[in-house]
């Protein structure tokens, strides 16, 4: 096994996502970019539980690791960077973890039909302003600095401020 032949297809499979180092560790679960640039560098090998996380974004991990088949595992037509569903699951997850710490970090309670809906507002208005996941991470953080200044909105007259949801 060569280093240097597993490094060239940890950058393919990056080229491939059209993601930075820093949204590819993270997608992959790893703390800083310099790790994942070892792995393109050839310094290190993905660890299992990156390889894990490559299989559930569609990457055989056996093209992975010898270069035999495809990258991409089935059909070919199953694209890690838009899955299948159509939803980008790692944005969904960061746009709820976003939200819950808006509320959670400002001491007020939302109910969970109401968090589902804030969430699925902000995620629906990403994916169509954006084009990128670059782009939706940055609309994510203008989002978020929204949501936290409406929540902290005293209560309009005759109406009520998201504070009261």
């Amino acid at each position: 096994m060569e280093y240097a032949d597993i490094a060239s297809r940890i950058r393919a499979i990056r080229d491939h996502m059209n993601l930075s180092a820093d949204l590819m560790a993270e997608t992959v679960g790893l703390k800083t970019r310099k790790s994942w640039y070892d792995y393109e560098r050839g310094n290190h090998l993905p660890t299992g539980a990156v390889l894990h996380r490559l299989a559930e974004l569609g990457i055989d991990t056996n093209w992975v690791l010898t270069g035999e088949g495809e990258m991409l595992k089935g059909t070919g037509l199953h694209s890690p960077a838009l899955p299948q569903n159509g939803v980008d699951r790692t944005l969904l997850s960061r746009v709820h973890k976003g939200v819950s710490e808006v509320y959670r970090s400002e001491n007020v309670r939302i109910s969970a039909d109401a968090l589902a809906d804030e969430v699925a507002e902000i995620y629906d208005d990403l994916t169509a302003a954006y084009d990128s996941a670059e782009k939706r991470l940055v609309g994510l953080d203008l989002a978020l600095h929204q949501l936290r200044r409406d929540v902290r909105l005293p209560p309009a007259e005759g109406g009520k401020s998201k504070s009261a949801s």
